[in-house]
């Protein structure tokens, strides 16, 4: 099985989503490619990916991802 982990570009940020089988949760990097600035975080799964991030779960990791640009960037969470 290939290595369970998804990219997404978001200018000048650039999220890498993994999951880890052992913790069985999904690990979220965000890099801002400009200054170098990483922030991590994490989110349980409820299924294990097979071939891709479950429904439920995509929402979820969308959701912190959005959380986790609303800290970096210095606004205020909605």
């Amino acid at each position: 099985m290939k290595e369970d982990q998804w990219t997404q570009k978001l200018p000048p940020y650039t999220a890498h989503v993994r999951y880890d089988k052992d913790r069985h949760r999904f690990d979220i990097t965000l890099v801002n490619e400009r200054e170098q600035q990483v922030a991590t975080s994490s989110v349980r799964a409820t299924y294990m990916p097979s071939f891709g991030i479950d429904i439920s779960d995509s929402a979820e990791i969308a959701d912190e991802i959005t959380r986790m640009l609303h800290r970096v960037s210095g606004r205020a969470e909605p």
